[in-house]
């Protein structure tokens, strides 16, 4: 029997939840580790978005957080453990997405997020700005989470990147230390903030934190003195007091208040003191899908916030107006909006030890591909089936060289296409008219069902018409690879999908001959 290799962690790198296809149906499951750090027994957990860790607050035993991503036609590696509790009873709340807030209700966890009441931005379409305040309504200080590493595991608080790693030594708690420059001048080097997450492919994403006007003095504010541009003192907080829900509330997350938010910059070039020459011929800079969980670091390498969503800078509503034009907001793309780390901290009762990079191993032998069952809780059975089913088709298309490649293909371009699903307006409403979400609900009955039969047509909606719809737009909207793909093996998928009747008919039509 050949032993198990230890997998070693890094910080920065991605991780998904072994929920089958959950963007297809929810959104989130996917994201980055953020960081490592110690519960109250000094145990070591794994850090990310409570969004990332349960995906649609879908909380049971079964689940089990994967690297470098899951997918039910194989491939990734079991690396950690959601942590939920159980007994700990949420509470009914009719202002709170999701219903509940603080525990745990029928499947769903809703712990990772510290709700109070606040100022929450709705859209307004029908007035003079897109967006207007409504108050006392149920916001989130927080969206976090973390998983127990599972016994076999090696650790380190280390971010990869190319050509190294970036080590993180700590917290930094004085967020107002680390304000961004007014608008139109350079960053100092102080204030340029780092975020490595799965997106960035070993490359250092750079930001600066915007700040906000405010007229009293408060534990967040700074109070800046007059100078040359500014006749008067002026009063500014780094951290934005209105709620702003993301487009993935109904996917797990909820509405944030009391948050950061980041500018992408370009890397600074040393000895240039022109900021506008760093930015060069590149192209917009922007936060990523994906980016959830990543921990942002300051320039010493100390943890100072956690992305939890992103929005698109739109300069001609959100900026003011004499500002409107200058290159950092006209090349801004996505800002991430981040809570700070201590929090985050503070809410899960973790610790980051200061001055020192935490790592090392958990004690224990590498598990199996099954599970590890939360005491006196069992697990979710339908999850449990269609995992089992899952393992059933992927081993007979396993048996034939055309059902390998399938299997390759899936894995390869899963997470683009359920981004797209989730993301892109022009595919997800294609799939939601054209009955996709229907057809899928039938092929999972058909995974823990071997007999259910597929049906052909759902209200006046055949499976080639979706297929043959949805194709183009992967293609348009999808990357290279994806497109040259769907070159390659759209014709052949358009044939094949209509000679399936159950899902046991699968593997033997993947590996017979092409029609």
């Amino acid at each position: 029997m050949v032993e198990k290799k230890p997998i070693e962690l890094f910080a920065g790198v991605p991780i998904e939840i072994n929920v089958p296809h959950s963007v297809i149906d929810l959104g989130g499951g996917s994201g980055s580790l953020g960081c490592f750090a110690l519960d109250e027994r000094n145990k070591p957990v794994l850090l990310s978005c409570s969004h990332v860790l349960f995906p649609g607050y879908k909380a049971s035993a079964d689940m089990a957080v994967y690297y470098p991503n899951y997918s039910c036609t194989g491939g990734g590696t079991r690396v950690a453990s959601p942590y939920f509790d159980p007994k700990k009873k949420a509470k009914p709340d009719s202002k709170s997405e999701g219903g509940y807030k603080e525990g745990y209700v029928d499947g769903k966890w809703f712990g990772g997020f510290d709700e109070t009441l606040g100022i929450r931005q709705v859209p307004s379409p029908n007035e003079a700005k897109p967006w207007k305040d409504e108050p006392n309504l149920s916001c989130s200080l927080t969206d976090c989470a973390f998983a127990y590493l599972d016994p076999g595991i090696k650790y380190r608080n280390e971010l990869p990147i190319v050509g190294g790693r970036i080590p993180i030594t700590g917290i930094n708690t004085d967020f107002k230390s680390l304000v961004g420059p007014d608008a139109g001048v350079a960053p100092k080097r102080e204030q340029y903030l780092r975020v490595v997450s799965p997106n960035n492919k070993g490359r250092v994403l750079f930001a600066t934190m915007l700040f906000d006007y405010v007229e009293h003095v408060s534990s967040t504010t700074i109070t800046l003195e007059p100078d040359a541009t500014h006749p008067t003192p002026r009063i500014i907080t780094p951290i934005f007091e209105k709620g702003i829900t993301p487009d993935i509330a109904g996917a797990g997350s909820k509405t944030s208040i009391k948050h950061m938010i980041l500018l992408p910059r370009p890397p600074p070039i040393e000895g240039e003191p022109d900021y506008t020459k760093h930015y060069g011929a590149a192209d917009v800079l922007s936060f990523d899908n994906g980016d959830s969980g990543s921990i942002v670091i300051d320039y010493q390498g100390r943890a100072v916030a956690m992305v939890i969503f992103r929005f698109r800078l739109v300069p001609d509503i959100m900026i003011k107006r004499g500002d409107r034009e200058r290159i950092e907001f006209r090349r801004g793309g996505d800002v991430a909006v981040c809570t700070p780390i201590e929090t985050v901290l503070n809410h899960l009762k973790l610790h980051i030890p200061q001055g020192q990079v935490l790592s090392g191993a958990v004690p224990g032998t590498v598990p199996e591909e099954g599970r590890l069952v939360v005491p006196g809780f069992s697990p979710d059975p339908v999850l449990a089936a269609r995992l089992a089913g899952m393992a059933v088709v992927r081993d007979r298309l396993r048996t034939s060289r055309r059902g390998r490649v399938i299997l390759a293909k899936i894995g390869r371009h899963r997470g683009e296409l359920q981004h797209l699903l989730a993301a892109n307006r022009a595919v997800s409403a294609t799939w939601r008219n054209l009955a996709g979400p229907a057809f899928y609900h039938h092929c999972l009955t058909a995974i823990t069902d071997p007999r259910h039969v597929i049906p052909q047509m759902i209200n006046g909606v055949s499976r080639r018409r979706l297929t043959a719809a949805m194709l183009p737009l992967f293609s348009v909207h999808g990357g290279r690879a994806l497109r040259r793909d769907i070159e390659r093996y759209g014709r052949w998928l358009l044939d094949a999908i209509d000679r399936v009747e159950r899902i046991d008919d699968v593997p033997a039509i993947v590996a017979g001959p092409v029609h």
